[in-house]
């Protein structure tokens, strides 16, 4: 307790960013914290604060609540939670209306504690006129507090959290159907936190067309970032990519993340290499693309537009490919600026053990990738300077001939 008291006579009341993260809970370390600050940051506007933060205790929570209250410049909360009641949104409330920045997350917690899923239902009654950024968890049950935050909130930027207790593809289109009141919304991240066990089969978890559809609403034309990332597999096809770039044409960020294990216990992927190129040739500015694809280059036209398109990030580590070497020859035809990430290429080149089929074929899908990595880098560099085998030194030229050659089994 002493040494926090004390560290709080050096702040200034002028201060205006705070973090602090402390990882064992102790009331009478944290009264006594939250009293100094009150008495020493009143102009904060913006905090950090990651704690075990249980407020059942009376004192703690007056200490706290009055903190909160003081808070009246505050602009930014940053708030990871593990003992988190109702009262704290209570608390919260009281400066809701100042808030440009919220980030409200549980930091791991057992499961006995109560989630903070829960308790969000505190911010029914409450309004944020001028939040522009939000991270959050999200269910099924809490779309409804996602509703008024939609409905008084400025939103730019969103990023929300599915843990394992709910319906990954599910979510997805709840959240898609939730917030496609946002006017103005740049930035849209639904990513899986697995901070509990899921209660279904991961595997049988499929996103389709259907998840999708409400990316059709004029809220998500603004869009720049679009990232799902999440323990499914991608049910979509070519058509469905294309419907995504007219509804969001200034993408310059599209993300749809997956893991070896999702993407190959289903069957082979609808999205083909033909069906990539048109979506992201479409789309002028896409900067970054990852996308679980069916790489067979057979059917891709060889002579591209006059269009020159911006895409110089592709990761499709989890598709299946044919023939790596002719798929990275069409890519650097089509895409002018597509360049290389050494560090992506290393760690396409990492393996697993293990004689699971389902690792073998994971372990292909990346040695393939890495193999497209290092002939756009060939390219880009010239045809005198040879490329090192990551991890050896010798040129992996032959190396990369062959994997090209082999069958997937």
């Amino acid at each position: 307790m002493e040494v926090y008291t004390a560290a709080t006579l050096f702040l200034s009341p002028s201060l205006r960013v705070l973090s602090l993260d402390m990882p064992h809970h102790n009331a009478q370390i944290l009264n006594s914290l939250f009293k100094s600050l009150e008495a020493t940051t009143p102009w904060l506007e913006h905090l950090g604060l990651w704690c075990y933060l249980d407020l059942s205790q009376e004192e703690l929570k007056s200490s706290f609540s009055s903190f909160i209250a003081r808070l009246q410049a505050i602009k930014s909360l940053d708030l990871r939670f593990s003992h988190v009641s109702s009262t704290t949104m209570t608390i919260l409330s009281t400066v809701s209306k100042s808030l440009t920045k919220l980030s409200i997350m549980e930091r791991g917690r057992s499961t006995t504690q109560p989630a903070l899923s829960s308790t969000l239902s505190e911010l029914n009654s409450v309004s944020f006129p001028l939040l522009h950024s939000l991270i959050a968890p999200f269910s099924p049950t809490l779309a409804s507090i996602h509703a008024r935050i939609a409905e008084t909130s400025s939103l730019r930027e969103i990023s929300l959290f599915v843990n394992g207790g709910d319906r990954f593809a599910d979510c997805v289109e709840r959240s898609l159907a939730t917030y496609n009141r946002c006017r103005g919304l740049k930035s849209l991240l639904i990513r899986y936190n697995p901070i509990s066990l899921p209660s279904h089969d991961p595997t049988r978890d499929s996103i389709t067309s259907f998840h999708l559809s409400h990316l059709s609403s004029p809220t998500f034309s603004t869009l720049t970032m679009l990232s799902i990332d999440g323990p499914v597999s991608y049910d979509l096809e070519d058509k469905d990519l294309q419907q995504i770039s007219r509804w969001c044409p200034k993408l310059q960020i599209f993300s749809m993340v997956t893991g070896p294990i999702y993407s190959f216990i289903k069957p082979e992927p609808k999205v083909t290499l033909e069906g990539m190129i048109t979506f992201a040739r479409a789309m002028i500015d896409l900067d970054h693309l990852v996308l679980p694809i069916n790489a067979y280059p057979m059917d891709v036209p060889p002579n591209p537009d006059s269009r020159i398109p911006s895409l110089s990030v592709w990761d499709s580590s989890y598709s299946w490919f044919d023939n790596p070497v002719q798929v990275a020859e069409i890519l650097v035809n089509h895409f002018p600026f597509l360049n290389c990430n050494q560090e992506s290429a290393d760690k396409s080149r990492e393996r697993e053990g293990g004689d699971d089929p389902w690792v073998r074929r994971y372990q292909r899908s990346r040695e393939g990738f890495a193999t497209i990595l290092e002939v756009i880098r060939k390219t880009r560099m010239g045809p005198n300077e040879p490329s090192p085998d990551p991890g050896t030194g010798h040129d992996s030229s032959h190396d990369t001939n062959s994997l090209g050659d082999e069958n997937v089994e």
